[in-house]
């Protein structure tokens, strides 16, 4: 089965980043808690306002349709339509995408602030952390799993998985959904911009290793120039 992006640095996570990181390096660390604040807000059940985070409209309506869903017309996110149930109007059966980012990013953000107090109280601006948000994708769901994901609720929820790492340097936040399948991803991609990412796949001893971008034909190669075909 193709995997086409099995790992993503969006256009749109480069701009949360950015907004994240220019605050710390400003020091600004009251506006930093201010974006918990309004993460909070949104993890409650408040709208993904335009302007969020940096994101421009374009970001948030792609964020809204593909991502999120619309909640006042009962349409379901076009990546992962199951999330919903089978039924779009039962709203306690949702998975609500935007509050679970907006709770890992607001957990993120709180650890950038509190690393960038540190750093200024003891005049180690060099210390500053780098906040970095990355997407994986796991394979796309059968058509049985995506049955069974419509049906039911707690394996669903599972299929949706976030975390914060923290080190000394770097808060990394990791959002591991399904791959939302070639032909919706491909609607939601933003054309022009093509992602910083290079993959590869296992190999045996008489293979050469060989980086490749998500989606592409080349597998390792063997010692003697024979190409094994596969995706990454």
């Amino acid at each position: 089965m193709a995997m086409p992006l099995w790992l993503g640095r969006p256009r749109e996570f480069e701009q949360l980043d950015k907004a994240i990181n220019n605050l710390c390096r400003a020091g600004n660390t009251a506006e930093l808690d201010g974006l918990c604040t309004r993460l909070d807000e949104v993890v409650k059940g408040a709208d993904v306002i335009d302007g969020f985070l940096g994101l421009k409209s374009a970001s948030n309506k792609h964020f809204r349709k593909h991502w999120v869903g619309n909640y006042k017309k009962c349409e379901p996110p076009v990546y992962w339509p199951y999330a919903w149930s089978r039924d779009p109007h039962a709203k306690k059966e949702r998975v609500l995408i935007d509050r679970l980012m907006a709770f890992g990013m607001m957990c993120s953000i709180q650890k950038m602030s509190a690393a960038c107090s540190r750093a200024r109280e003891t005049s180690a601006t060099s210390a500053y952390p780098s906040h970095f948000t990355v997407w994986i994708c796991l394979r796309a769901l059968t058509d049985d799993q995506e049955a069974l994901a419509y049906a039911d609720r707690e394996y669903r929820k599972k299929l949706f998985r976030i975390g914060v790492v923290e080190s000394r340097d770097t808060v990394a936040f990791v959002i591991t959904t399904p791959h939302p399948g070639e032909h919706n991803l491909a609607a939601g991609v933003i054309p022009g911009f093509e992602e910083p990412v290079i993959v590869t796949t296992g190999f045996t001893k008489r293979e050469t290793p060989v980086w490749q971008r998500p989606g592409t034909e080349a597998a390792p190669h063997t010692a003697g120039g024979a190409g094994h075909g596969g995706h990454a």
